[in-house]
Parts: C-alpha cells; sequence; structure tokens
C-alpha cells in the first residue's frame, strides 16, 4: 500500500500480508464494523442479514509490516532539496 499527503510532500508505503478471515466469529466483527462506519442507518437489518449472507463473504485482513517513509526538503526559497543537496 502507498500512502501520500494532500500537497504530495511525504508519504510511506506500508508491506503486509493478506490473510482470509474464517472464523465467523471474526468476520461479524470485522462486517459489523464496516457497517456501523458506513451504513448505521441500516443496522436494524444487521444480524438477519449476517445469518442470510456470512457463509457466502469473503472477509480478508491485512497483517500490516514494515512501513517505510520519507518527505520532501524545500530551502528558504521554496525550490525543492534533491538528493545530495545539503543546506
Amino acid at each position: 500500500m502507498r500512502y501520500a499527503s494532500q500537497d504530495g510532500i511525504a508519504d510511506a508505503v506500508q508491506g503486509g500480508v493478506a490473510i482470509e478471515v474464517t472464523e465467523d466469529s471474526e468476520k461479524n466483527g470485522a462486517l459489523r464494523l464496516l457497517c456501523l462506519r458506513h451504513t448505521p442507518a441500516n443496522m436494524d437489518s444487521f444480524d438477519e442479514s449476517i445469518v442470510r449472507s456470512l457463509f457466502r463473504t469473503g472477509v480478508w485482513r491485512v497483517d500490516a509490516g514494515k512501513i517505510t517513509g520519507k518527505r520532501k526538503k524545500f530551502d528558504e526559497q521554496g525550490k525543492e532539496m534533491k538528493f545530495g543537496r545539503m543546506e
């Protein structure tokens, strides 16, 4: 995954391993959090939908690995300081 700030000055790269979630309780918990975040008005039908559809719903988690980052540096005039330039 790659993350960048809106101004493009800093970014980060994160590695990880995607693993399929097979335990129903973990799948249910993850889906509940997603639905609470994105569709809170529909939570009254969540449990019914889980009973009907959990067996055919795939859920994956990403176990985070190494994270690296960098940022651009600018001098007093606002000019980008490229690699090797020291001031």
